[in-house]
C-alpha cells in the first residue's frame, strides 16, 4: 500500500493555500522573525478551551490586523 503522508512541500503548500499566502512567504529568510511569531501565536491560540474565549481573541487579532499598514479594511495583504 502507498503511503499517503504528504511530505513537507505539499504540507507546506497546503498550508499556504489555507492562508491565502505564497509558498515563498515562508521560505523568504528575512521573513523569520515572522515565523517567531506564529508559532507562538499557534501555541497560545491552542491553550483557548472556549468558544467566549476564541471569540475574544479572534475579535482582538482582526481589530490588530485591521490596522496594520499594507492590509485593506478585511485584514487582507494588498
Amino acid at each position: 500500500m502507498a503511503d499517503r503522508t504528504p511530505d513537507g512541500s505539499q504540507t507546506l503548500a497546503r498550508i499556504a493555500s489555507f492562508l491565502g499566502l505564497p509558498v515563498e512567504h515562508f521560505t523568504d529568510p528575512g521573513e523569520q522573525g515572522r515565523w517567531d511569531g506564529y508559532a507562538e501565536g499557534m501555541q497560545l491560540l491552542s491553550r483557548i478551551e472556549s468558544r467566549e474565549g476564541m471569540r475574544r481573541a479572534l475579535e482582538a487579532l482582526r481589530a490588530i490586523a485591521d490596522t496594520e499598514p499594507g492590509c485593506d479594511a478585511g485584514g487582507n495583504r494588498s
